[in-house]
């Protein structure tokens, strides 16, 4: 059925737990098209929407991807975007020195592959752990991580509560934490657990590496 949104709707739809309204409640929960966007952003594109109350909505995505070699064929110009710079972790890796490890402690599954793929192109290996208790069962194996990433909202024990109890238990290793959240007050419940840096999502790719490489330079 074409439907389409109003200009109102089309400015929140975006938002986590909104949907556009219908006359009647929508199945789902309203965060497929909230997490869409941060899954662009993360990737350092842009998404929107155009839409006629009627006549239907578009949805345009753009993503900075790297160039590929055209085919053989008529003679042509098409632009070419540069890949991402290699940054100095994916240098060390490709000289043979041992990859940071990073503990990544996120419950939203689709985010928290999302993230571990962009720390994973900065040259990290990545461990995904999706709440507290399984992070702890993590760190206690003794395996040892350089970083911590930590998402702010977790099930059960939150994330300023494992900062808390993994300082009390003497763990040194630096955590980054991440959140959704716009509340304002986040930025210093994680501080004061004892985390190390505080990001906001959407983070741009650049963001993320130059925040989890600060931390990890602090602490060395």
């Amino acid at each position: 059925m074409v439907r389409g949104m109003t200009t109102e709707e089309c400015a929140r739809i975006f938002q986590r737990f909104e949907q556009a309204d219908h006359g009647r409640l929508q199945p789902g929960s309203g965060l497929g098209l909230a997490i869409s966007r941060e899954l662009v952003n993360l990737m350092g594109g842009r998404i929107g929407v155009q839409s006629v109350p009627g006549r239907g909505s578009t949805f345009s995505v753009q993503l900075p991807l790297a160039g590929v070699a055209l085919p053989a064929g008529p003679a042509q110009t098409a632009p070419r975007i540069s890949a991402p710079s290699m940054t100095a972790a994916s240098r060390a890796v490709s000289a043979g020195a041992p990859q940071p490890r990073v503990l990544l402690v996120e419950d939203d599954p689709v985010a928290g592959q999302a993230i571990a793929g962009l720390i994973e192109s900065f040259g990290h290996a990545v461990t995904l752990a999706p709440q507290a208790l399984a992070a702890l069962s993590e760190i206690d194996a003794g395996d040892g991580f350089d970083l911590i990433v930590c998402d702010f909202d977790l099930p059960g024990m939150d994330g300023c509560e494992l900062a808390k109890l993994l300082r009390q238990r003497g763990v040194a290793t630096p955590i980054v934490a991440l959140t959704a959240s716009a509340h304002g007050d986040e930025e210093q419940r994680a501080l004061a657990a004892g985390m190390n840096a505080f990001l906001r999502k959407p983070v741009l790719p650049e963001h993320l590496r130059e925040t989890l490489e600060g931390a990890m330079h602090v602490s060395a």
